[in-house]
């Protein structure tokens, strides 16, 4: 307990000497704010859970170091750089490919949802609808519907594109709202809600739209809703204090204790068969015969059940502490130079608006290599959106 407190300190320590208020949305920043916050609920709430023995400290020290290094580094290189440090608050979207995502969203939000409720009602083992909802989507890859689960990503860019415009139309942004949420219910999934608002509110900031204190209120209440989103969707019974109290420690502060718990017993791979589960998905595809990893963690009982193991398990479980560094290094260096290119860039502002809430959800789960193929979509979504009609090159839309 002394060293997590050690820990603490030199998270603070460091997050309050790179901090900076322009740079309020930058990579490390939110790093160290999401670790600082987080291990101090772990270490003053009295949560049940196992305490750490030292796996989680050396572990998220080694990232943070890593990835908050490696990023401001990065950055600092690019941003010097950069052919304009003119800040766009507002950039014109492709009308064209615009109107082909808005109508695609149209037709193919309501399609998914329904075959949603279908398939959840027809293959039903309970009565809660809403664990039906979330279990067939974990089970979807071999369903005949499935390809509609690119919607996600099809209906989402209209709605950055449309915050990001320098001249939002109110009407058509509330239906697009309304289409993500709507899409939520389809596989009642909170990363996929998390990720429509958070990213949208933080393009919205970012362009001075909205004051940053409404996105920490906003960050509060989805918590909050997150919590009893959970609560609904997990239990069949009444839902009381307890339960939703027993959710809110899983969700929130079991990833730092099952990480402790279960890295003493892990074996490494050595083959990037968790981290890069999508080169090896590619590959099967093409007829290669590797097994492919399942992106559902197993359960483990600390004493709560979870399988949340925050964002470096996947590379300790691959590579070890190595692994840890060295994908810190790469993401942090990754992140770094999206964000020097967001304030000229408009696809780049999009593509980043989709990693700040990988980067807020780190304390959860690795939300950027184990679903590459979900990250891969989001950027050319966003490059398609801005992508320009004639050969008049308008400098902002430029790398």
């Amino acid at each position: 307990m002394i060293l997590t407190w050690i820990v603490l300190f030199i998270f603070v320590l460091f997050g309050l000497l790179t901090f900076r208020r322009k740079d309020l949305f930058s990579p490390w920043t939110i790093t160290f704010c999401v670790w600082i916050v987080e291990i101090a609920c772990f270490l003053t709430f009295d949560h049940g859970l196992y305490a750490t023995t030292g796996n989680f400290e050396q572990a998220v020290l080694l990232w943070v170091i890593s990835f908050c290094g490696s990023s401001f580094i990065v950055y600092d290189m690019a941003r010097g750089n950069s052919p304009t440090k003119h800040h766009i608050a507002g950039a014109d979207y492709n009308s064209n490919a615009f109107r082909i995502m808005f109508w695609i969203s149209i037709i193919c939000v309501p399609i998914t949802v329904y075959l949603a409720y279908k398939y959840a009602l027809a293959n039903a083992i309970t009565d809660n609808i809403f664990f039906e909802l979330r279990y067939n989507t974990t089970q979807s890859e071999n369903r005949k519907d499935s390809i509609l689960k690119y919607t996600t990503y099809i209906a989402l860019i209209p709605l950055l594109a449309e915050c990001n415009a320098k001249k939002i139309n109110t009407k058509r942004l509330i239906l697009l709202y309304f289409l993500n949420v709507v899409l939520m219910f389809s596989s009642m999934s909170k990363i996929s809600l998390f990720t429509s608002i958070i990213s949208s509110v933080f393009v919205l900031v970012y362009n001075k739209r909205i004051k940053p204190r409404v996105f920490i209120y906003i960050f509060i209440a989805f918590i909050g809703l997150t919590i009893l989103f959970s609560a609904i969707r997990s239990f069949y019974g009444d839902i009381d204090a307890d339960r939703i109290g027993a959710v809110l420690s899983v969700y929130t502060l079991s990833p730092i204790s099952a990480f402790d718990y279960v890295a003493e017993s892990v074996n490494q791979t050595y083959d990037g068969s968790y981290t890069l589960r999508f080169f090896y998905q590619l590959a099967k595809s093409l007829g290669a015969d590797v097994d492919v990893r399942s992106t559902i963690q197993d359960f483990v009982q600390i004493p709560h059940s979870t399988n949340v193991y925050t964002v470096f398990y996947q590379y300790y479980k691959d590579f070890g502490y190595f692994g840890i560094f060295i994908f810190g290094l790469i993401n942090g260096s990754i992140y770094g130079f999206v964000y020097s290119r967001i304030a000229f860039n408009p696809k780049l502002k999009l593509f980043y608006s989709y990693l700040v809430v990988t980067l807020f959800l780190q304390f959860f789960a690795e939300l950027f290599w184990t679903t590459l193929s979900s990250t891969i979509q989001v950027f050319l979504c966003s490059y398609l959106v801005y992508v320009r009609r004639n050969k008049k090159r308008i400098k902002y839309c430029c790398m």
